[in-house]
């Protein structure tokens, strides 16, 4: 299920089934969304990007799982917010592994064995 963030109040208070991809496009929404316990896998793409449209099928599958979930931030939309930590991304895609608001890792490619090893990790 994807939905936008102007559909969602607080992720806290979704039970795990109705827990979407979540697009965020300013810096207010995401320290919203920040407000979960769940370990958040941040993706910062871009439309344009072919690698990031290759991956999202697998982020979908990933936000199914109880403990995740996962935010996608297209840095183009981002950037016209003058949202700082976003326009500082340099490769995309480029994952963002966050919990309890501190980021654990960072990850920049497309390989989901990779993406599905740092979420292993650090969950």
């Amino acid at each position: 299920m994807i939905k936008s963030f102007s559909y969602l109040k607080c992720l806290t208070t979704y039970k795990q089934e109705d827990m979407p991809v979540v697009y965020v496009k300013t810096e207010e929404e995401f320290e919203e969304v920040k407000k979960t316990d769940k370990l958040l896998l941040v993706k910062f793409g871009a439309s344009w990007c072919g690698p990031c449209k290759q991956i999202k099928p697998h982020l979908e599958k990933l936000s199914e799982t109880e403990d995740i979930v996962v935010v996608d931030i297209d840095v183009d939309e981002a950037s016209e917010s003058d949202w700082t930590w976003a326009s500082e991304v340099e490769n995309l895609p480029t994952f963002r592994f966050i919990k309890n608001g501190v980021q654990l890792e960072e990850y920049s490619g497309s390989k989901i064995e990779k993406i599905q090893d740092i979420v292993r990790r650090v969950l």
